[in-house]
């Protein structure tokens, strides 16, 4: 049986990473226009599968402007028949409830038959993950350039978002072709994040403390992952010093301050992936599930059965 439980009962089930986090996912909640809500599967008095999610009308959503990991725990592993069964049971009691269904799957996740078996399109994706610990560990070329970044005297430093040079950043992802409605989300999101110490945002200055790279990256201090969410550095001749510079950077401050694992959240568009494989991650995949109800299916292609029949006949 599946039910919907407070946030209050939901927090003694799961473990607490960033995805179930309720700072996390009312900010996300709030920028989205959509609601975080927790449900928990169960039988015999025995508490198996939960689930946070972004619900928006009749559907499960993932947010449009930064994809990230849907919050789902399983009492037992996928490796065990009993743990998919669960996990087949839980989609199929969530089914019935929500028209649409669209879910990010954590990269644990390594077993994704209960959802093909309940009818979800599979999307495949990759990120590369890597262990802070092997910060200078990279190809010749990225430890060639940080060589020549040492010796131009570039400084990392961690800055509070209402001080981040968020105007590059903003203009940067226009020109990637986001709308500038999304841009604001973007800035809203960041902005009260950081509030709650969810955020690494950090800027490179040069000798005459002119920010020449900058960038944020999400935390997560219980799982000790941090995601790289945005990068931004100018083009220009010292760009492959500056580069080199910011990643082996990022990776040293995230070990000195107790995270364990880096998500480069990214692999798939293929320059940037090339670009990313320089720095030695670990190549790994993850999974996008969609679930559409052939009802709606149904209800879409009635409608578009009546307007091709009001403008044969009506001309309207």
């Amino acid at each position: 049986m599946l039910r919907e439980i407070d946030f209050s009962v939901f927090k003694g089930l799961v473990p607490l990473y960033l995805y179930n986090d309720i700072d996390y996912l009312s900010i996300t909640a709030n920028v989205i226009g959509a609601r975080a809500v927790f449900y928990v599967y169960g039988k015999n008095n025995e508490e198996l599968v939960a689930f946070s999610l972004f619900k928006r009308g009749n559907k499960i959503v993932l947010p449009s402007f930064q994809i990230f990991y849907s919050g789902i725990w399983l009492k037992y592993s996928l490796e065990h028949k009993n743990g998919r069964d669960n996990l087949y049971n839980a989609i199929n009691c969530l089914k019935e409830r929500y028209s649409q269904i669209k879910l990010m799957l954590p990269v644990e996740f390594f077993d994704v038959r209960p959802f093909i078996w309940n009818n979800f399109s599979i999307t495949l994706r990759y990120t590369y993950l890597k262990d802070t610990s092997l910060y200078l560990s990279y190809k010749k070329d990225v430890k060639s350039n940080y060589k020549n970044s040492k010796k131009q005297k570039f400084a990392f430093s961690k800055v509070y978002f209402e001080n981040f040079n968020w105007n590059g950043h903003s203009n940067h992802l226009l020109e990637m072709g986001y709308t500038n409605r999304n841009v604001q989300v973007y800035k809203k999101w960041f902005y009260n994040l950081d509030l709650k110490n969810k955020l690494l945002c950090f800027q490179v200055t040069d000798i005459s403390e002119i920010v020449v790279g900058s960038g944020v990256l999400l935390l997560d201090s219980n799982k000790k992952t941090a995601y790289f969410i945005l990068r931004n550095i100018p083009k220009g001749r010292r760009q492959k010093e500056i580069n080199a510079f910011v990643y082996i950077e990022v990776l040293k401050w995230l070990n000195a301050n107790g995270y364990d694992h880096l998500d480069y959240m990214g692999a798939n568009m293929r320059n940037i992936a090339d670009f990313k494989e320089r720095f030695l991650p670990a190549l790994t995949p993850y999974y996008i599930v969609e679930f559409k109800s052939k009802r709606l299916f149904s209800l879409h292609g009635l409608k578009k059965l009546l307007r091709t029949f009001l403008i044969k006949y009506f001309k309207y």
